[in-house]
């Protein structure tokens, strides 16, 4: 567990040496062939039936479709938090049906940045706190270095003055501010946001979204987004419409 933490840490964890975030036109995510089936008692559901697709670096991918398309189950394939029945699923160029999950997991926290519809912030912690959860399992110079970026960060979504506040305590627009701050402090490649505005109102709905195309901009981001809402969708590079399990023209 150390001697992962070192390597990940000196960039030399195998797969990323020499991954260089800035090249243009990279495929970084790369799904081909996507099946997932869950089994109901003696009935086999397939939620997912061949999805094939990729993510280029700096892209903002929108996913869209009827509820139980598959759109959730596809973020959290991507992510490593569940594995396909079938077909591959490549991130910055390593294969994650090649990787055990502790692998997968280092992965996650070094590279993918996740916030949920839900928010899932602990509710026993601060603002401050729940940000810098992912930086626990960092090295105590990079985690130095992290908690000087959170001061940066809640500068950023314009909650410097709450950051000692309890989840309970902030607006339903806050909270989710507070999720995307969690999600994107430990400087990820790729961030996959499921329904990030679902809760929301309109006004902080559009708020978020500029803050994620903002970030995205500047730090070369590569985002894979579900939503329910078709006025965002101008927003996005590309459109992915999901249904029945499939990716339809």
């Amino acid at each position: 567990m150390k001697e992962d933490l070192k390597l990940i840490n000196k960039g030399r964890w195998r797969g990323y040496s020499g991954y260089n975030r800035n090249m243009n036109g990279s495929n970084i995510v790369k799904v081909e062939n996507l099946k997932k089936s869950y089994e109901m008692g003696r009935t086999s559901v397939e939620v997912l039936k061949g999805i094939d697709f990729s993510l280029s670096l700096g892209e903002f991918v929108m996913v869209v479709g009827p509820s139980g398309s598959g759109k959730s189950t596809l973020l959290h394939l991507v992510a490593g938090l569940d594995r396909p029945t079938e077909g591959k699923i490549s991130v910055l160029g390593k294969s994650l049906g090649e990787m055990p999950d502790r692998q997968i997991s280092f992965l996650r926290n070094q590279k993918i940045g996740f916030i949920f519809q839900f928010y899932h912030l602990l509710p026993e912690l601060t603002a401050y706190e729940n940000v810098a959860l992912p930086l626990l399992v960092y090295s105590s110079e990079k985690r130095v270095k992290g908690h000087r970026k959170i001061e940066d960060m809640f500068d950023m979504i314009g909650l410097n003055n709450r950051s000692m506040h309890r989840p309970q305590e902030l607006s339903g627009g806050e909270q989710q501010r507070l999720a995307i701050a969690r999600a994107l402090v430990h400087d990820p490649e790729i961030l996959l946001a499921d329904e990030p505005t679902g809760n929301l109102d309109t006004a902080n709905g559009n708020a978020i979204l500029d803050l994620l195309d903002q970030i995205r901009k500047k730090n070369h981001l590569s985002i894979l987004m579900v939503t329910h809402n078709p006025d965002f969708l101008k927003r996005a590079d590309r459109v992915l419409y999901l249904k029945d399990g499939k990716i339809q023209a």
